[in-house]
């Protein structure tokens, strides 16, 4: 049975649970949609939209505890030109005119966001916990708050189909959130899946400018996230500590940040698993496709292409990069700072393909040997003057000077038995020279080819010879 209704109050108070509330034109409101608690409802923008233009602040539509709404879009090849004033869309016409934003389909605009002690959070649409919103097609464009322009989701967030949050804007209030420009998935208990569906064009003044996610946050089914800046970190998607992104499928491209991550920012305690998918043309000044602080699992798909103005090229890797049995990635350039390596568990895939560029040349994988792998196929130097060696002494990959040429070496065994590897510091020589010595009673030289500056003392732990070949080795003042 239809029901129509002169007015859009008149039928939002008749919307009873299972029914659905289609737009025959469009609508204003002066204060949030609120979604009754007593079951579940659609909302057909059937290519009409719904602009908030009270004068106060409010999130166009509201998802309380207990609430279940999908938006759906049957018309979603309607026209219509939407105007934004200070990130906040406040006309819409169905003809062209200077700046205005072109949007096919059905639209939620005009958004500033519930407020919470003062701040204001979920400028399109807010999601409590317990509620939850399915979203198949519509746009939520041109909504301002300080957490999640677009959508700010503490319960169950499903992004699909024709569905797009773009042109949305997270503002900083006394340097504090402006997080999430266009989705901001806050808490433990928050879940945001985008099975599809496009988070474009949105801006963080801080971190996260597609996703900023504390929660669990999986993306998959070709959807498509590029186009978003973050004044700070994570342009396509910042993880926060004690979040958790799935990368299954899709794209992560064209992202821009100012600091670290210009597709992903993976905080310390976040984590991040790709399976699939493309992380590329993104920019940062560190990490320009990923950086890593947390835990980084990189199975299948490619980082490449990307862009950093400092280290890392693809990826950053400050915390930890896990490879496990069968993984093969692509991923064109990691750089591993001091201290850094991959963690290798099981045998890579034949198709795995990783360069690699280091803060200091030496060992970069812990476990490749013990893992069943028998070379480094899987790795190519990213490092001009270096080519990726195995070290037979421990079985793991390194960095080597092309040219068998360094500031010091270490020679294990004598004659032409011996290997030699190259350093660059007296310090990675004498840690290869001390674990070669430690494992029997073989020879180990280390020599070097020009005068030596050491921070601190060397711990000699072997029987070492030291060849000077003429130069010093000095302490550093203090």
């Amino acid at each position: 049975t239809t029901t129509y209704y002169t007015t859009f109050d008149a039928a939002k108070s008749a919307w009873a649970d299972g029914s659905t509330l289609k737009l025959l034109k469009d609508a204003e409101t002066t204060a949030t949609i609120e979604v009754p608690t007593d079951g579940e409802r659609t909302l057909d923008l059937n290519g009409f939209g719904i602009r908030y233009s009270g004068d106060g602040n409010a999130s166009v539509i509201t998802v309380p505890r207990n609430a279940a709404l999908t938006v759906k879009d049957s018309n979603p090849n309607a026209e219509h030109y939407i105007t934004l004033t200070d990130g906040r869309g406040t006309e819409v016409t169905g003809t062209a005119s200077d700046g205005a934003i072109k949007v096919t389909g059905g639209y939620i605009t005009g958004g500033t966001g519930n407020s919470y002690y003062s701040q204001y959070y979920g400028g399109g649409v807010n999601i409590a916990s317990g509620g939850a919103l399915t979203m198949t097609g519509g746009t939520i464009i041109g909504n301002t708050a300080n957490e999640g322009g677009g959508v700010y989701n503490k319960g169950t967030f499903s992004l699909s189909g024709t569905g797009k949050i773009i042109g949305n804007k997270a503002s900083v209030d006394a340097d504090l959130y402006g997080d999430g420009g266009g989705v901001a998935n806050y808490g433990d208990q928050s879940e945001f899946t985008m099975s599809g569906g496009e988070i474009s064009g949105n801006t963080a003044e801080r971190d996260g400018g597609g996703v900023y996610s504390s929660g669990m946050f999986i993306m998959a089914q070709g959807a498509e996230l590029g186009g978003n800046t973050a004044t700070q970190n994570g342009g396509g998607v910042y993880i926060a500590d004690g979040g958790s992104f799935i990368l299954i499928s899709g794209t992560v491209r064209n992202n821009t940040a100012a600091q670290n991550g210009g597709g992903i920012c993976n905080a310390e305690n976040g984590t991040f698993a790709m399976s699939g998918g493309r992380i590329t043309g993104n920019k940062a000044a560190s990490g320009g496709g990923v950086y890593n602080d947390g835990t980084l699992t990189v199975n299948l798909g490619s980082v490449r292409y990307n862009t950093a103005t400092g280290k890392g090229t693809d990826v950053y890797n400050a915390g930890t990069f896990n490879l496990f049995k069968g993984n093969r990635p692509i991923v064109d350039s990691v750089y591993l700072p001091d201290g850094k390596v991959f963690t290798v568990t099981g045998v890579l895939g034949s198709g795995a393909r990783i360069g690699v560029a280091m803060e200091n040349p030496g060992v970069f994988t812990s476990g490749l040997k013990a893992g069943g792998n028998t070379g480094t196929t899987a790795f190519f130097s990213d490092t001009d003057g270096y080519n990726v060696t195995l070290d037979e002494s421990t079985g793991e990959a390194m960095l080597t000077n092309d040219n068998n040429t360094g500031r010091v070496s270490v020679t294990v065994g004598s004659g032409s038995g011996s290997v030699t590897t190259y350093y660059d510091t007296l310090e990675a020589a004498f840690a290869k020279a001390n674990n070669a010595g430690a494992e029997g009673s073989v020879t180990v030289t280390v020599r070097i080819y020009e005068d030596m500056v050491v921070g601190a003392s060397i711990p000699v732990e072997a029987d070492v010879t030291l060849d000077l070949n003429g130069h010093t080795v000095m302490k550093a003042e203090e």
